[in-house]
């Protein structure tokens, strides 16, 4: 299977109970699968400089972006954990940049 796409879609009523005046996410991120045989490479996934945690539906379109691009790099799973608490935290998100080779990792 191939990550090929994702959409930020309303997941939540903004006056659900259970989040009504919380700080809380109203998105969720649809991942498109397809077969790998089957569907053509997506184009090469981009890693946000930072992930915006203030905007619900931002963050969520950023988050799939990087998921998109950790799948096709080969970080480890240390890298990977170092990733994602940079670019959610904003630290260093100036240095953080996506290589020419997904397969490569510089920060």
């Amino acid at each position: 299977m191939r990550y090929s796409a994702a959409y930020a879609v309303y997941s939540e009523h903004p006056i659900s109970v259970h989040i009504r005046n919380l700080n809380s996410i109203k998105h969720d991120s649809v991942l498109i699968l397809a077969p790998a045989a089957a569907a053509p490479a997506p184009a090469r996934w981009q890693p946000p400089a930072a992930i915006v945690t203030s905007d619900s539906e931002t963050f969520c379109r950023q988050c799939a972006s990087a998921l998109g691009w950790i799948l096709q790099s080969d970080l480890s799973e240390t890298e990977i954990r170092a990733t994602w608490k940079r670019l959610i935290r904003n630290t260093d998100a100036k240095t953080l940049t996506c290589p020419a080779n997904p397969n490569s990792y510089s920060a």
